[in-house]
């Protein structure tokens, strides 16, 4: 019991499912020497965490795709988007 309560406290993306998020890329920064993105989408806008690989393919106003663990806002997959798929988002 005590093992599942420090899982689910250390871990808690787990038990969630991805998040998706498609946008602009608004900024691309580091703090604390943890690359950052901020992502916009019309009126939402989000901030998450990526891979020094992430951050060195991507730029200011680029059409992304994320996929991202909810909790921890940590990217694990983006997608470059052609501006065609702009309309769709």
């Amino acid at each position: 019991m005590i093992y599942g309560q420090m899982f689910v406290t250390n871990y808690p993306d787990w038990f969630n499912r991805p998040s998706v998020f498609k946008g602009t890329v608004e900024s691309v920064q580091k703090k604390e020497k943890i690359p950052l993105i901020t992502i916009r989408n019309g009126e939402e806008e989000i901030q998450l965490t990526v891979d020094d690989g992430i951050e060195q393919s991507i730029h200011q106003d680029d059409l992304i795709e994320v996929s991202y663990l909810p909790t921890k806002k940590k990217v694990f997959d983006c997608t470059l988007l052609t501006r065609q798929a702009e309309s769709h988002i």
